[in-house]
């Protein structure tokens, strides 16, 4: 993988991802571009419109001398002076050109006041009382060129000149995605599409005086809504267009789906257009899986399995304690081929009926990680089937034995998608439970992590087309910046 050279700092009073410029070519120049043309076509306008004023003027002074010069020198066969008070204002009296023997026929002509009036347009050193005193003298007074003009066109084609300059010495950065889509809009994630050329693989940069080396790459839980279901407008083959378009989008490196049945995960698989493989084992025959979806090119898997929720976790299909449903842990080991840094990732769906099943399988979910993750990063993402203020969240994230687990909306410095509910039943943002609700109280998907890594953003994806949302749940992704790989566990041999 060829990346440049760019380092990201990790501020650790503001948790902000900082990024420090190597040779006028790092990615987090990218941003400073859009700016950079903006000023330089705005710049550009404002030159056009002064050199178009600067050669108006120029112009209306030649026509200007053209009227009071060449066509002025022949008036005498065109006007002349008639005696009596209009002479002594300086007043021309228009002859048709006939005969000098003919009688005149006069029609007045304006007025010398009024006349001065389209001379003072262009200013000169003392207007004569006669505007044509001066007719076809090439010595006649001209109206000098505004100083300011000349100022302003010097000053505006240096500086146009340098930010064109500039602009050439900028990098491209990375390219919108297709459809518009949000794109999680911070700096790490413009520095990790820009380096990767992948829009969302994780790249680690060299180590830079100051600034410690990090991994920065994008995790995704979806509850897709089961194929089967007597969903009508909302059946799977009106949704799996939207499902893979979203996916394909944000391009999540790794990715949780919930609720998939075999060949409607089949189907997606075929829709995704990033190098994606996929693992995991139904809950019971012909049943719902827990997949993980991960990017070959930045992943590679080392392990992975299964394990129920249940007295006993190793027998397939099992169903534990007060569980309405069979439910399933599939997880993953994973190196970072950039890096060798090592990670777990664990997907799961909790039962939405048995509350002793909840707080049993939590704690059997918890050691199992202990068992198999020790204190290395991991994730830990799901449709948990209940809320921030329950006992199954107090677990991982307050009462559990080790290194216990944040979760990522309420640590993230940028939160998109303000939705109390990530369960919305189809209703989407119209649902009645969000109106008064406060923003992420209800949420039941989750993106766990450890404290280790930093969340730089969180969003939840909302969106809809034609009225129609691509789940029942809305999909999460967040960002993640890792530490420096010497603060990390020493990975396996």
């Amino acid at each position: 993988m060829v990346f440049e050279h760019a380092k990201f700092r990790v501020d650790d009073d503001f948790g902000l991802c900082a990024i420090a410029a190597d040779g006028g070519k790092a990615a987090n120049l990218a941003k400073h571009r859009t700016k950079h043309v903006a000023v330089l076509v705005a710049l550009f306008i404002v030159e056009f419109a002064v050199v178009a004023r600067y050669v108006a003027l120029y112009q209306l002074r030649v026509a200007y001398a053209s009227i009071r010069g060449k066509k002025m020198k022949d008036a005498r066969d065109h006007f002349f002076l008639v005696p009596g008070p209009n002479a002594d204002r300086g007043e021309l009296l228009h002859h048709w050109r006939r005969p000098r023997t003919s009688p005149a026929t006069h029609n007045e002509r304006p007025r010398a006041a009024q006349m001065n009036g389209f001379d003072s347009f262009f200013p000169s050193s003392g207007t004569p009382r006669n505007p044509y005193r001066h007719a076809g003298d090439p010595r006649r007074p001209r109206a000098p060129q505004p100083r300011q003009d000349r100022v302003f066109v010097v000053v505006g084609t240096l500086v146009c000149f340098a930010l064109f300059v500039l602009w050439q010495g900028l990098p491209a950065g990375p390219q919108p995605t297709a459809g518009g889509a949000r794109s999680l809009d911070t700096q790490a994630a413009a520095a990790a599409a820009a380096l990767s050329g992948n829009g969302g693989g994780g790249v680690r940069s060299p180590r830079l005086k100051g600034a410690a080396p990090a991994l920065s790459f994008k995790v995704m839980t979806f509850n897709l809504r089961f194929a089967g279901g007597n969903d009508g407008w909302n059946s799977w083959r009106y949704r799996k267009d939207h499902v893979a378009d979203i996916i394909n989008r944000y391009h999540p490196v790794l990715l949780g789906t919930q609720e998939g049945l075999r060949d409607q995960l089949a189907e997606l698989a075929g829709l995704l257009k990033h190098p994606y493989a996929r693992f995991g084992v139904e809950r019971e025959e012909n049943g719902e899986f827990e997949q993980i979806f991960f990017d070959t090119t930045v992943l590679e898997k080392l392990a992975g399995g299964d394990f129920w929720l249940s007295e006993t976790p190793d027998e397939p299909g099992t169903k534990g304690w007060d569980a309405a449903c069979v439910r399933l842990v599939t997880w993953g080991k994973f190196r970072v081929r950039a890096t060798r840094q090592e990670l777990f990732f664990f997907n799961t769906q909790l039962d939405h009926v048995g509350p002793d099943s909840r707080a049993q399988g939590s704690r059997l979910l918890w050691r199992r990680i202990r068992e198999l993750a020790g204190d290395a990063p991991l994730f830990l993402v799901g449709d948990f089937n209940t809320y921030r203020h329950t006992d199954t969240y107090s677990y991982f994230t307050k009462d559990a034995e080790g290194p216990r687990l944040r979760e990522a909306w309420p640590e993230a410095q940028t939160k998109i998608g303000s939705v109390s509910f990530t369960y919305h039943g189809w209703a989407g943002v119209d649902n009645d439970g969000e109106r008064g609700a406060q923003v992420a109280a209800n949420h039941i998907d989750w993106i766990f992590y450890r404290p280790q890594m930093r969340v730089v953003s969180t969003e939840v994806i909302t969106e809809a087309r034609d009225g129609r949302y691509p789940s029942d749940h809305y999909p999460i992704q967040a960002e993640f910046l890792f530490p420096s790989a010497a603060d990390l566990p020493p990975p396996s041999a």
